[in-house]
């Protein structure tokens, strides 16, 4: 009964907003991974007092 129910709302959801869901998940897990590395990278300048 869940499955069934499960797919009915997957079906019920149309297809370009789940698609608009995953890119946009997608972007933020991409924009996390960035900023993440930028203060990786960035971490010596700001030990050595410079601000970004």
């Amino acid at each position: 009964m869940y499955r069934s129910c499960d797919n009915r709302f997957t079906w019920t959801v149309p297809v370009s907003a789940r698609v608009t869901w995953f890119q946009t998940s997608l972007t933020q897990q991409i924009r996390v991974g960035v900023s993440l590395a930028r203060k990786h990278v960035r971490a010596p300048g700001i030990a050595e007092g410079r601000r970004p």
